[in-house]
């Protein structure tokens, strides 16, 4: 997600670039690694607080590197909240991932189970 910090935005298009890395440091060699995901287009509207999305689900469930890294690029938008420029708060990364729900006959073995502990301890 990410939010502006100076407005006019002269530019709505950012492209969205990203990366797996094996280090957590990023240096100027970063600035134009990664594969592109696609492209953020800003709302018209996009003012001081209010964050625009781009999902990157798909790229974090097939990256297998230990850091990730994303690159924004515009030719015209660079007023985006950063951590040393911080109007709202910084851009962040937002990832869910759900919970695998076991299949209705896992339940059923669960159930079993402590039904027969339940039965031994009675029996005792």
């Amino acid at each position: 997600m990410v939010n502006p910090y100076g407005l006019p935005l002269w530019g709505k298009d950012v492209d969205i670039y990203g990366y797996g890395t094996s280090v957590s440091a990023l240096d100027i060699s970063d600035a134009d690694a990664g594969t592109f995901l696609g492209t953020l287009t800003l709302p018209d509207n996009l003012g001081y607080g209010q964050d625009a999305y781009f999902d990157v689900t798909t790229f974090m469930t097939q990256n297998t590197s230990p850091y990730v890294a994303f690159n924004l690029r515009s030719l015209n938008t660079d007023v985006f909240s950063s951590l040393e420029y911080n109007y709202g708060h910084p851009s962040q990364l937002v990832f869910t991932t759900a919970i695998p729900v076991p299949e209705p006959k896992v339940y059923g073995m669960l159930l079993a189970g402590l039904g027969l502990i339940a039965l031994r301890r009675r029996q005792s």
